[in-house]
């Protein structure tokens, strides 16, 4: 009787290692293949983004005026850039700004005010979004300022 209980123990022993083995490859098979279906639909938005940011740089380099540059600057590119790297985002908004200032004579200098004042509103909201407050605060207030300046309703 103990040869037959120790034999069966042994039998359920050994099934139960070959279902466990079973079990293990099917999962493994499983998690595979969610990691690569999570590759494929995840590098397909950032690929997509890519290609956007190219295709926002070919307009970019073609545009003829600055406001038209800044305008992608802020709008466009940096906007973009808001969601992969914020500091990246800020770079470009800096140069958006810097691209206003150098306009800021002339008879279009309401334009570039106007424009710069978008600029620094959206520095400000990166640095609130990394909560950088002190730094958001400062760019909001220039903007602020900007547009009261300009009586913009709207930028206020």
């Amino acid at each position: 009787m103990k040869k037959l209980l120790l034999a069966n123990r042994t039998l359920m022993t050994l099934i139960w290692r070959i279902f466990a083995d079973k079990i293990r490859a099917f999962l493994s098979i499983i998690i595979s293949a969610i990691c690569v279906i999570s590759l494929i639909c995840g590098s397909d938005n950032v690929f997509g983004q890519n290609h956007k940011l190219d295709s926002l740089w070919n307009v970019y380099n073609k545009a003829k005026h600055d406001t038209t540059r800044i305008k992608f600057l802020n709008e466009d590119i940096g906007y973009m850039y808001e969601s992969i790297n914020p500091d990246t985002a800020i770079f470009f908004y800096t140069k958006a700004l810097q691209l206003a200032d150098k306009n800021l004579v002339g008879l279009e200098k309401a334009r570039f005010l106007s424009l710069k004042a978008t600029s620094l509103r959206y520095i400000g909201i990166v640095h609130a979004a990394k909560g950088h407050y002190p730094e958001a605060l400062k760019n909001y207030f220039a903007s602020l300022k900007l547009f009261e300046e300009l009586n913009d309703k709207a930028g206020i």
